[in-house]
């Protein structure tokens, strides 16, 4: 059964201070005692920018699928499971980050038989719909 902890959050918050480049801010809470939630509120590159390129390059030929404008977006959910799908320049620091709150973490899970077995659940969030991203 997922469980986090304050105690797991503060270990994990003790890791990424040495894992997060200088000039990033960022937040850390814990959800329903089963989920890590990190939410990156500024950094001095422009991840939202860097999403938007690389989900327009990846979506090119599909604009009849796309059913919304994506300029005025000021937050985005990261997949954790595919996060090369939003990043390529920031990439190594996103999957660093990713590893870093996973770090003790298993996943004993077999979606085909419909059972789940995992330590936590992860999710990245970069900024929020109340408290947009800032490029610092």
């Amino acid at each position: 059964m997922a469980y986090m902890s304050q105690e797991k959050k503060a270990a994990i918050a003790a890791k990424l201070k040495e894992v997060v480049p200088k000039g990033w801010k960022y937040s850390l809470r814990v959800r329903n005692r089963s989920t890590i939630i990190m939410t990156i509120a500024s950094a001095p590159v422009d991840l939202l920018a860097e999403a938007k390129r690389v989900t327009a390059k990846r979506m090119a030929g599909m604009e009849e699928y796309l059913r919304r404008d994506n300029s005025n977006i000021t937050s985005f959910d990261v997949n954790v499971y595919h996060p090369h799908f939003s990043f390529d320049v920031s990439l190594p620091v996103i999957q660093t980050i990713i590893a870093t709150l996973n770090d003790g973490n298993h996943n004993r899970s077999i979606i085909q038989a419909d059972y789940f077995d995992v330590g936590w659940y992860t999710s990245l969030y970069v900024g929020t719909w109340e408290k947009p991203f800032k490029v610092a």
